[in-house]
Order: structure tokens, then sequence, then C-alpha cells
């Protein structure tokens, strides 16, 4: 299986990483671990800006990135990873689809109602446009001294019953 796992450095796609651990994947699955760095308008010139941008990228990214190979360090899957800039929510999406991964893993803040729609959420605008599965973890994740228990619900759709298979 081809993983596409979106980090941002939060506890939340930390928590993500930390279910990969919890499945039983072996050396034949690939995980990528991908990091998108927001490019967000300064109020400065634009040198400033990019500068900024490109210590984010060369500093803050790797660590990121570090983290989260640290958290599958144990994991049996061949791990590569990847930092690019631009929109999160289209990054993902159009690297999903691009380098034909089977599923994209992302952590959620769990934030509803009107602060989302002010917040916005990337894992929403994720799950809602892209072409692959997307696995959404939440707290508290899972835990590896149990077995792993899923509730797959259906509508009897067409979609659904290719999910089930």
């Amino acid at each position: 299986m081809k993983i596409l796992l979106a980090s941002d450095g939060s506890q939340y796609s930390e928590l993500a990483a930390k279910f990969l651990t919890c499945l039983n994947l072996s050396s034949d699955d690939e995980i990528t671990i991908f990091r998108v760095v927001y490019w967000i308008p300064f109020l400065y010139d634009k040198e400033s800006y990019f500068g900024a941008l490109k210590a984010v990228k060369e500093e803050i990214a790797p660590k990121v990135i570090d983290s989260v190979l640290n958290i599958l360090k144990d994991v049996k899957a061949k791990i590569s990873t990847a930092i690019i800039d631009g929109s999160p929510e289209q990054c993902i999406v159009d690297v999903a689809a691009e380098s034909d991964m089977e599923l994209i893993v992302m952590g959620a803040r769990g934030i509803t109602g009107i602060r989302s729609f002010f917040i916005g959420s990337v894992t929403n605008s994720v799950a809602l446009s892209a072409s692959k599965p997307v696995f959404i973890t939440k707290p508290p994740g899972c835990n590896k001294s149990k077995n792993l228990k899923i509730l797959f619900a259906t509508d009897g759709s067409d979609h659904s019953i290719v999910t089930g298979k």
C-alpha cells in the first residue's frame, strides 16, 4: 500500500504517524511523509517574504519530518519524505493523485461549528476534494497492545461497496 502521511508538526499529525505504527505494514508498503510549507502573504517586501519562507523550509520543515521519522522508526514500510511549498489542501490532493497513493493519512484537531468556518480545516478540505481515500485520526489514537477495532459504516452505494473490499 502507498500511503501519503501529511504532517504539519502538530500533535495531531504526530498522532496520525503513531496510528500507522499500529498497522501491520510490511516492507512492500510505502509511506511518504509529506510536509507543505504554506506561503502566507507578509506585509513586508518580496525579498523579506522569500527569505522567511526559505528559513521555514530549510530549518523548521526538516524538524517536522525528523519527528515523524522518529515515530515511524520501527515500521517495516519503506519511508520517503517530501517538503514543498504551496497551499496544503491543494498540494496534498495533487501529490496523492500524481504519485498514485492509495491512502492519505492525516490528523484532525476536532474543530467544529463556527470556529471551523473562520479557522478553516485542511483535513476537511482534503477529505472533500481528494480522489483517494482519506483516513483521519483523532485522539486518543490507537493502542498497540489491543486489537484494532474498525467500524465500517455503509449506505449500500457503489462507493461504500468498493471501500469494503
